[in-house]
């Protein structure tokens, strides 16, 4: 019998990405999504198209995956975001994938653009995302940037492209979202300086997008997310060094 499989987001203010997102997953036997609070069409879209949808309050991206993963029925989940896209070869590849399957999750290789351009090198280079695992295997950890680990996981060919950052207002969003997260996690740590953390980590993490990885071959594209990826790194730390004045006062 052929393993069902349920295709899983999480999602809030999601209007523009939501549809097309949906569509490429009709292949999947059924489809949640989590919406933690949309102020914009993005839950009647999906209930329009047929999609089982919930709510939950957003505490962080880990809790928010573990609890659609709990509504779902499927053998195996194929965790998406709203501006990811699964081909038709990916979708015929997946489904090949679970059945019969001897691992635990499967690795995709995740394309990215960026400001409208693919990047092919920069931070994103060789970007592998565990997104198939079976249900039972697929618990998330992290309240920001959260992984799942299986003991054996696959590999496949075709690539999940990402619609990542269209603009720098949609990137600064996300900023806001990640960083505000990260400083929290920050303030249970010991032994991080945010002050020297400042004044580095944005001219280590721009050289190595632009050196390392040679992310300069992406044109303006390239060095524009390597300027912002220094930005990131510079206001989370600010913030962490925020957070800890306050704690203090």
């Amino acid at each position: 019998m052929p393993m069902k499989l349920s295709a899983v987001l999480i999602c809030r203010d999601e209007e523009k990405n939501i549809g097309e997102c949906l569509t490429g997953l009709a292949f999947c036997d059924e489809r949640i999504v989590v919406d933690s609070g949309s102020r914009d069409q993005t839950v009647r879209l999906a209930e329009a198209a047929g999609t089982k949808v919930f709510f939950r309050a957003f505490s962080d991206f880990a809790d928010q995956k573990n609890f659609a993963i709990s509504k779902a029925s499927g053998e195996w989940v194929l965790l998406v975001d709203a501006d990811e896209r699964v081909p038709e070869v990916l979708a015929t590849e997946i489904v090949g994938a679970i059945n019969g399957s001897i691992y635990d999750g499967y690795w995709l290789e995740r394309r990215n653009q960026i400001f409208g351009r693919w990047m092919r090198h920069g931070a994103y280079k060789g970007d592998r995302q565990l997104r198939l695992i079976r249900r039972d295997k697929a618990v998330f950890e992290g309240p920001v940037h959260e992984r799942v680990r299986v003991s054996n996981a696959g590999q496949l060919k075709e690539p999940l492209l990402h619609h990542s950052t269209p603009d720098i207002v949609s990137y600064m969003r996300k900023l806001n979202t990640y960083t505000d997260l990260e400083a929290k996690v920050l303030m249970g740590r010991e032994g991080v300086d945010p002050v020297k953390r400042m004044k580095r980590r944005p001219v280590m993490v721009f050289a190595k997008q632009m050196v390392f990885y040679a992310g300069f071959l992406d044109g303006l594209e390239g060095f524009l997310f390597g300027v912002l990826s220094a930005y990131y790194e510079f206001i989370r730390y600010a913030k962490y060094w925020e957070n800890r004045i306050h704690a203090k006062s």
